[in-house]
C-alpha cells in the first residue's frame, strides 16, 4: 500500500533501559488530545519513550569486510496499552530493531521504491501478529523523510487507518522503523484475487465510504495524503478498511514537488507546464494536477478516492484512470497497446484529458452487476465520476462530503433490504 535492496544484518546482545510517560497516564485516547492541525516535528501527548543502548552489527555485505558491531542510540516511541505493564509492543519493536535484516525471523512481505514491509514472528499463539516498516535507502534525505512519516502516522487515530503502534529511529544509522498490526490483504490483493467475481454493490458502497471518512479525518489533520490507492488501502480480518502508508503524505498547500523546478534541474513539459519529473505510465491511478498544479490540496485525495470506489465497482485496481491519447480504449492491455502520449508537448487543457469513467458507456458498466439495483448503480456510478473529473473545479469538494453521499445510498431502503 508496495526491490529488495542490499541487506544488512541487526543485531541485539545488550540493552540498556530508559523509560518514561510522557505527559498523561496511559489509557486516554490519542484523538482526545490530538491537534486540529498535525505537527509532525512535536511527539503527541500520553506517549511512551524510550532510549536504548544497542549494540549494532553491520553485514559485511553493505560494508564491506567483516561484520563490525557497535553501540548505537535508538529512539522508541510507543502506544501505551491498557495494561501498563503490558511489554507486548515494546518487546516487538525490540525484535524488530534486533532483526531487521534477517530473513528468517523478519520475512519480507512487500516493498517498494523506498522501504520494506517485513513481518514479526510472533513468541505464542494469543500474540498478536505485527509487521514492521524500515527504509531501505539510508540518505540524510531518505531518513528525514522516513522520520517524518512515522511521527505523522503514528498521531492518526481513526478506525479506518491502520494504527501506527510506535516506531523506532536510529540516526547513526539512518534508519527508522514503524510498527504495525499485521492486515489479512490489501485491496488490491483482493481484487487481483477475486478474478471475474464481482463483489456486491453494498461492499464497494461500504469500503469507499469507510475510506471517504479515513481520509476525511486525515484532512482533518492538515494533511494531504499524496497516494490513496488500493495497494495502500489494507483490510483486516471484518473487512474493514484501513488507510495505510504516509510516505507522500505533506500539509495542506505546501509546495507540489513535481513543479519545483530548479536551474540545472531536466525539466519536461506536460500540458504546456514545466515540471521537473516525466509522467509514468505507472502514475495514472494519480490525478493531473500532482504534476502541474502549484500546491498539494485535498481535492486532488478526492480523486483518487474516486479510483479506489471505481476499482471496486469493476473488481479492478484502476492503474490507468485517464489518459492524454485521443481514442485510448482503457479496456485494452496497456503493454500492447500504449496509453498515454509521451512526451507531451501541447498546450492543451485538462478538459482534453479523458477518464476511465467518463469513456465508458454507463450500460456497459451496469452489465458488469445485472443483480444489482440499476438506479443505486446510476447514482453510485455519478458520485464516482465527479470524483473523478480531471478538473479539480469540477470534483466534489471534500472526501467528506463523498461519505455523505455514499452513506445516503447505502441508507436507501432497496439497498438496506439486501443486507
Amino acid at each position: 500500500m508496495i526491490s529488495v535492496a542490499t541487506q544488512v544484518i541487526m543485531g541485539l546482545v545488550g540493552v540498556i533501559v530508559t523509560g518514561y510517560v510522557l505527559n498523561g497516564a496511559a489509557g486516554i485516547p490519542p484523538h482526545k488530545i490530538m491537534p486540529p492541525v498535525i505537527d509532525a516535528s512535536k511527539t503527541p501527548l500520553n506517549t511512551v519513550e524510550q532510549t536504548k543502548e544497542v549494540e549494532y552489527t553491520r553485514n559485511r555485505r553493505s560494508g564491506g569486510g567483516e561484520s563490525v558491531k557497535k553501540n548505537v542510540s535508538v529512539d522508541m516511541y510507543l502506544r501505551p496499552t491498557e495494561k501498563p505493564k503490558d511489554k507486548t509492543r515494546e518487546n516487538a519493536l525490540i525484535h524488530a530493531v534486533k532483526n531487521t535484516w534477517d530473513e528468517n525471523t523478519s520475512p519480507v512481505i512487500g516493498s517498494g521504491g523506498f522501504g520494506e514491509v517485513r513481518r514479526i514472528h510472533p513468541h505464542s499463539k494469543k500474540q498478536m501478529l505485527l509487521v514492521f516498516k524500515v527504509n531501505i535507502k539510508k540518505d540524510s534525505n531518505t531518513y528525514r523523510d522516513s522520520l517524518e512519516e512515522a511521527k505523522r502516522h503514528f498521531q492518526m487515530n481513526h478506525p479506518n487507518i491502520i494504527s501506527c503502534l510506535g516506531y523506532a529511529s536510529i540516526a547513526k544509522e539512518r534508519r527508522v522503523l514503524l510498527l504495525f498490526p499485521q492486515a489479512k490483504q490489501s485491496l488490491r490483493q483482493m481484487l487481483e484475487g477475486s478474478e471475474n467475481e464481482t463483489s456486491p454493490l453494498s461492499e464497494c458502497l461500504s469500503i469507499t465510504r469507510q475510506v471517504a471518512e479515513g481520509l476525511a479525518y486525515i484532512h482533518k489533520q492538515g494533511c494531504v495524503h499524496g497516494d490513496v490507492a488500493s495497494k495502500n488501502i489494507l483490510l483486516d480480518n471484518t473487512g474493514k478498511p484501513l488507510i495505510t502508508d504516509f510516505g507522500l503524505a505533506a500539509c495542506i498547500g505546501s509546495r507540489n514537488p513535481n513543479r519545483n523546478v530548479s536551474e540545472g534541474d531536466e525539466k519536461y513539459l506536460f500540458l504546456g507546464v514545466e515540471v521537473n519529473r516525466e509522467v509514468c505510465e505507472g502514475d495514472l491511478y494519480l490525478p493531473p494536477e500532482s504534476y502541474i498544479g502549484e500546491t498539494r490540496e485535498l481535492i486532488s485525495d478526492v480523486f483518487c478516492l474516486g479510483v479506489v470506489g471505481f476499482g471496486l465497482y469493476k473488481n479492478d485496481p484502476i492503474d490507468v484512470a485517464w489518459t492524454n491519447k485521443p481514442g485510448y480504449n482503457f479496456t485494452e492491455c496497456k503493454q500492447d497497446y500504449p496509453h498515454f502520449l509521451w512526451p507531451d508537448k501541447g498546450r492543451r487543457s485538462l478538459r482534453s484529458l479523458r477518464t476511465y469513467i467518463s469513456s465508458t458507456k454507463r450500460n456497459a458498466l451496469k452489465r458488469l452487476r445485472p443483480e444489482d439495483d440499476q438506479d443505486l448503480q446510476d447514482r453510485f456510478l455519478n458520485v464516482i465520476e465527479k470524483c473523478m473529473d480531471v478538473d479539480p473545479k469540477f470534483r466534489i469538494k471534500t472526501a467528506g462530503e463523498v461519505s455523505e453521499q455514499l452513506q445516503a445510498l447505502e441508507n436507501d431502503p432497496r439497498e438496506r433490504k439486501k443486507q
